[in-house]
């Protein structure tokens, strides 16, 4: 008769760092546009450990928040600003990054561009 072996995983409570490290390699995130909602998701998902991109009127409160790093955008800071700079080359170093829309503007631009 053949035997089999089965490995069984650690339970998370048993995982090292380097474990966690591993499996929680979360991509970065970009909020597009926003005001206070968009600096309390941006707050939230920094807590988590998530590198959050923060794009939007240049009057955002994101602007200034330490709980996201601010991306100048080329133009004047209008969504379709936002849709060219995304669109462009210039954006590459975002590819893989989750986009998260935090204003009416922002749902706009994804729904015109997905």
């Amino acid at each position: 008769m053949a035997t089999t072996t089965v490995r069984i995983e650690p339970r998370p409570e048993a995982w090292t760092e380097s474990e966690w490290d591993k499996r929680l390699q979360l991509p970065p995130v970009v909020m597009l546009g926003g005001e206070v909602n968009a600096l309390s998701v941006c707050r939230r998902l920094s807590s988590q450990g998530i590198t959050v991109f923060a794009i939007g009127h240049s009057n955002s409160p994101t602007r200034h928040s330490r709980f996201a790093e601010w991306v100048d955008v080329p133009g004047d800071a209008t969504p379709q600003s936002w849709a060219s700079f995304l669109l462009s080359s210039q954006s590459d170093s975002f590819r893989g990054a989750v986009l998260l829309a935090g204003c009416d503007d922002a749902i706009e631009v994804l729904a015109e561009h997905r």
